[in-house]
């Protein structure tokens, strides 16, 4: 693990914690999305007016081949435009919980914004970049056994880019074996039986599964290992505010042993 690196730059006092208010601009929050912050309200590949999307992209691509960064591909995207973020602000501001010094905020095209969360490529195969639960060791912590992800993102606006951060890239040294894997059939069958043992009150829906690399901690480094990685969400009413709430379900695509993330 070479590590990574986080920069950040200050344009006309405004800071990149003003987008998160309206948008989950880090892509790493897994308990609740509320809804003022719920990025499926943006469009995805979508030209913003100060330069269309692909530029935009273009231009990442050439500044983290600069910066050294591995084979990348992209996980999510999303065009942050002026209507939609006004909106979501609205519905920030009738939120209970919306802090007093942000609520005079004034949204103009200037901070319409391009945000990207990125993935590290391994023979065009991505390394996980969200984090997930292993459960072997789970009794020795109260926060269970979270695997590192391997995780970029970014921000883009009509200066560039405004924030990126790069966390756990990888440099691979050694391959150890090659193995047959299972499909994802197979893989949803395993969590289906896991599942069906267990009683849940609220409706859950698997809403991607995908192969991926797993990062692995193996004596003073980290093994890589195929997994099914299966994302599920649920959602919640309280206090009349709908929240979405998501945990990733893996699978070892080599052994099939499930590691679950309870609801």
């Amino acid at each position: 693990m070479e590590g990574g690196f986080a920069y950040s730059r200050v344009v006309v006092d405004t800071f990149w914690e003003k987008l998160d208010i309206v948008a989950n601009v880090s892509f790493l929050k897994l308990g609740f999305n509320e809804q003022h912050r719920c990025n499926s309200n943006y469009a995805s590949y979508v030209d913003l007016e100060f330069l269309p999307y692909k530029d935009a992209l273009a231009d990442i691509r050439r500044i983290l081949d600069i910066a050294g960064m591995p084979e990348f591909d992209v996980d999510e995207t999303y065009s942050l435009d002026l209507r939609t973020m006004t909106s979501n602000y609205r519905l920030y501001l009738d939120n209970e919980l919306a802090e007093d010094e942000k609520r005079n905020i004034n949204w103009t095209k200037d901070d319409e914004s391009y945000i990207f969360s990125l993935r590290q490529l391994v023979d065009n195969i991505p390394i996980v970049n969200k984090t997930w639960q292993k459960r072997d060791g789970t009794k020795a912590s109260a926060w269970g056994n979270p695997m590192p992800a391997t995780n970029i993102s970014l921000i883009y606006d009509n200066t560039g880019i405004r924030k990126i951060s790069a966390y756990n890239i990888l440099n691979i040294v050694d391959e150890i074996e090659n193995s047959n894997l299972i499909n994802v059939f197979e893989a949803i069958a395993v969590l289906i039986e896991n599942y069906s043992l267990t009683i849940l009150e609220d409706d859950i829906r698997i809403i991607s599964a995908e192969l991926m690399f797993l990062s692995i901690p193996q004596d003073n480094t980290l093994e890589l290992v195929p997994g099914w990685v299966f994302r599920s969400a649920k959602d919640r009413e309280v206090d009349g505010i709908t929240f979405t709430q998501y945990k990733y379900d893996v699978v070892n695509a080599i052994t099939g042993m499930l590691y679950p993330d309870r609801w």
